[in-house]
């Protein structure tokens, strides 16, 4: 088809569908697949820079792009109103086709905006560290307790833990360290921490400090089954919670710790479950089991808002139309000087 165009309709070297019924096979080279993947290290961050290209190629609005470095710089760039990242902003909707140049990504990879968001996100790398330590005993068969002793039951929960996008476990994994951080070693304390979006799960954490003149064994029991009690509480408090997530681990600050997860889906609760619950959380109250309860809603920014340096602030008059320092390429007042 590509040699004989008379023949056919075909443009050369162009793929294009090859099977529309099949979707896309994406082809990287080494150094795209490189930027790409440091840059979008969780599957959903991936999967919906993906997605969003297949749209725009879809939509017939892709001139050309540079390099898929470029593409992916200027599909960072834009938010669309249901606040993902997009091609096609609403300010360009309009547009009959867009062209992406050369350089896009090497400014967005300067900027202090996106500086900001690496240093920000150095925290979620521990919520990547306790997935690992997860399905490290899922898989070595050294975990401490499975309801479910192997990994396809277990592939559930991971799957929920692993689905979160590198902003999301920055939320995350800055909940969990600040209980941490915060309680002190003699006290149990809880924190749930609720969906950003519609369809996320519920997460719930636990700190139960070492219960003394007990093996540490019967500790982990006591304490595995007070985190399954307390999901159940959540899910009688927030009915709308369909997939609840907790996780356990002792308090103090020490990297020596153990972690219990547990995965609670109510899409099937009960008239009867409910029920079962108002008693366990009367007898809770009862013994004090149910304490202060430390709620975790928070929005962040997944650029951090940035205070211009001391060269930025001193730029006034004729001077903001100089180049700005942070090496955009674009002029001080159209960049880190516009003002807010």
């Amino acid at each position: 088809m590509h040699i004989n165009t008379q023949n056919h309709q075909c443009i050369p070297f162009v793929i294009g569908r090859v099977n529309p019924q099949k979707g896309y096979v994406h082809v990287f080279d080494d150094t795209s697949l490189e930027v790409v993947m440091k840059t979008l290290d969780t599957i959903s961050d991936f999967i919906r820079y993906l997605t969003k290209k297949e749209e725009l190629i879809q939509s017939g609005k892709l001139i050309g792009a540079a390099g898929e470095d470029d593409l992916l710089g200027h599909y960072l760039k834009y938010i669309d109103e249901n606040g993902e990242h997009t091609f096609l902003p609403k300010s360009k909707k309009q547009f009959d086709g867009i062209a992406i140049d050369e350089g896009i990504w090497d400014s967005f990879s300067k900027h202090p905006s996106r500086l900001a968001q690496i240093k920000a996100n150095e925290i979620s790398y521990s919520w990547d560290m306790l997935i690992e330590k997860f399905i490290f005993h899922i898989t070595t068969g050294t975990s401490y307790h499975l309801s479910h002793p192997n990994i396809k039951s277990q592939e559930e929960i991971f799957r929920l833990l692993a689905k979160e996008n590198r902003t999301r476990r920055r939320l995350l994994a800055t909940a969990i360290n600040e209980l941490i951080t915060k309680t002190p070693d003699n006290k149990k304390a809880t924190k749930t921490v609720f969906p950003s979006r519609p369809g996320e799960p519920f997460y719930l954490f636990m700190l139960l400090t070492k219960l003394k003149n007990i093996p540490y064994e019967k500790y982990r029991q006591v304490r595995h089954a007070l985190l399954g009690s307390h999901l159940q509480i959540l899910k009688l408090e927030y009915p709308e919670a369909l997939d609840i997530i907790g996780v356990a681990t002792e308090t103090g600050t020490s990297e020596e710790r153990s972690e219990d997860f547990i995965y609670l889906d109510t899409s099937k609760w009960t008239v009867e479950n409910n029920k079962e619950t108002e008693k366990l959380k009367k007898e809770f109250i009862s013994q004090g089991l149910l304490g202060k309860k430390t709620m975790f809603r928070s929005s962040i920014k997944e650029y951090p808002d940035n205070k211009p340096s001391k060269i930025m602030v001193g730029m006034k008059g004729s001077e903001r139309n100089m180049p700005c320092p942070c090496g955009s390429g674009k002029k001080f007042k159209k960049c880190c000087g516009r003002e807010k």
